[in-house]
C-alpha cells in the first residue's frame, strides 16, 4: 500500500485538505488548536509545524509576528506554500517551508540557529497519527528536547464521538473504502486511496513517552482534541 508521501502528492489528497469539506466537528478540532497556540504565543518566538501541508497554521505565525517553518513530506504541498510566501511578500527571515518527513526532524534544521525554549515543533492535526513508524520521530524528539526544545502534539481522542467525527469527515472528503481498527495503540482509520492514520490512546502514548524519558503532560483539550505537551525544562 503507498505509503503517506505518495498520498498527499496526488490528487486524492486534495479533499482531505480542503476546509470545503470540514465538518463542523473538524473546524472545531482546528480552532482548539488554535487556541492551545494563542495560550502559548508569549513564551514562543519560532513556530516550527511538522505536517504544516500548505501552511496550516501560517496565518497564525503572520498574525502574532512569530518567525514560522514548515515542515512537510509532499513536496506539492510545499511548493503550494511557497507559492503562498511569494504571494504575500513575506520575508524569508521570517518564513520559509522545508520538505522533509518527521522521522527527520532532527537533521532537517539547523537547529543551533534557532532559539531554545522560545522555538515550539508543532504536529497539527493529528499529523503525528500519519507517521508509518513514530520510533524514529521519538528519538529526534528525545534529542532536540534535551537541548531545550518543546513540543505540542494535537491529535483526536479515542472516544466513540470522536470516532464518529473522524470517519464522518473522511466520509465528506469522498473516501467511501475506509475500513476501521481498534487495537492497544488506539483507532486506526485504512484509506483504499492508500492513507492510514491512527489516533493513539492517551494510555499508550503517555506510557510511549515514560518509555524515552520524554516528560509530557497530555490535556483532555476538547470533546474532539487531545494534546500533548512536551514540559519546560528547568533552567538555573
Amino acid at each position: 500500500m503507498p505509503g503517506p508521501h505518495a498520498f498527499f502528492d496526488s490528487e486524492e489528497a486534495e479533499s482531505f485538505l480542503n476546509p470545503a469539506f470540514f465538518p463542523p466537528e473538524i473546524d472545531e478540532f482546528l480552532r482548539m488548536e488554535r487556541c492551545i497556540l494563542d495560550m502559548l504565543s508569549l513564551s514562543v518566538d519560532t513556530l516550527i509545524e511538522v505536517g504544516c501541508h500548505q501552511g496550516l497554521n501560517l496565518d497564525w505565525a503572520i498574525n502574532h509576528n512569530k518567525r514560522y517553518i514548515g515542515i512537510d513530506i509532499s513536496s506539492k504541498s510545499i511548493d503550494a506554500g511557497r507559492q503562498r510566501l511569494v504571494k504575500y511578500q513575506l520575508s524569508p527571515e521570517m518564513y520559509r517551508f522545508v520538505e522533509g518527513a518527521a522521522e527527520d526532524l532532527e537533521h532537517l534544521l539547523e537547529w543551533k540557529s534557532l532559539q531554545p525554549g522560545r522555538s515550539l515543533i508543532f504536529f497539527p492535526f493529528n499529523s503525528f497519527g500519519l507517521v508509518p513508524d513514530i520510533a524514529p520521530v521519538l528519538t529526534s524528539l528525545v534529542s532536540l528536547h534535551c537541548i531545550g526544545f518543546p513540543f505540542l502534539i494535537s491529535s483526536y481522542p479515542t472516544t466513540s464521538y470522536a470516532t464518529r467525527c473522524r470517519h464522518k469527515y473522511y466520509e465528506q472528503c469522498g473516501y467511501k473504502q475506509v475500513e476501521m481498527s481498534l487495537n492497544y495503540q488506539g483507532v486506526r482509520f485504512i484509506f483504499e486511496e492508500g492513507l492510514q492514520t491512527i489516533a493513539y490512546h492517551s494510555a499508550y502514548l503517555q506510557k510511549v513517552f515514560d518509555t524515552q524519558n520524554l516528560p509530557v503532560v497530555s490535556i483532555d483539550w476538547s470533546d474532539i482534541n487531545e494534546i500533548y505537551l512536551s514540559c519546560p525544562i528547568a533552567t538555573t
